[in-house]
């Protein structure tokens, strides 16, 4: 079925509950608010569900017709997810097959929400153009070589900057956070 809530602090499970595994032919949707004006629902979790035919849907506001945020089927991990308009919408559908423990989500608000559309461009050698959209004034971007323990970091203004001195031949790992006061959102990564 179809259900509200508005919370900063809840946990999430599928029909079967904690314990028990998901129901056969579940078509449910969520529907999260925040209860303090200006925060956005942030979600994340472990879920275990049929890899072919049974998925979990996160969606960007109200209803399904908002920016998909994620699908997850199979056996994993849920990153922290984060709307950016402030609710967040929670599909999640089963066939009339197998079931399985099914997922339990952590629910909670953020005041502080992550860039998005995180691209980067004119990739060379040694430099790339890595640009995204936000509502913060302050940005923290930290970077590094896939095989690196060590992170680079930079703050900007800007939605938009340019790393250099870049390895030939190597993949990087970018991390951007909006900062707000000194909070910091979740990352959005490329």
């Amino acid at each position: 079925g179809s259900d509200t809530l508005t919370t900063c602090n809840l946990i999430v499970y599928d029909n079967g509950g904690a314990n028990d595994n998901y129901a056969v032919s579940c078509n449910s949707t969520l529907v999260i608010f925040p209860e303090v004006s200006g925060n956005s629902i942030a979600v994340s979790g472990n879920f275990h569900t049929e890899n072919c035919c049974d998925y979990l849907r996160f969606y960007d506001g109200v209803g399904t017709n908002g920016n998909m945020l994620g699908q997850y089927q199979g056996t994993g991990t849920i990153p922290t997810l984060v709307a950016s308009s402030g609710p967040m919408t929670i599909v999640f559908v089963s066939d009339n097959g197998l079931q399985y423990e099914g997922f339990e989500l952590n629910v909670s608000c953020v005041s502080c929400t992550p860039p998005e559309n995180l691209t980067a461009s004119n990739i060379d050698y040694a430099s790339a153009e890595l640009s995204w959209t936000g509502l913060s004034s302050l940005y923290v971007v930290e970077y590094k070589a896939e095989d690196d323990t060590v992170w680079t970091t930079e703050t900007t203004s800007d939605t938009s900057l340019t790393l250099t001195n870049l390895h030939d031949y190597t993949v990087y790992i970018v991390n951007v956070y909006s900062n707000c006061n000194g909070e910091l959102s979740p990352a959005t990564t490329i």
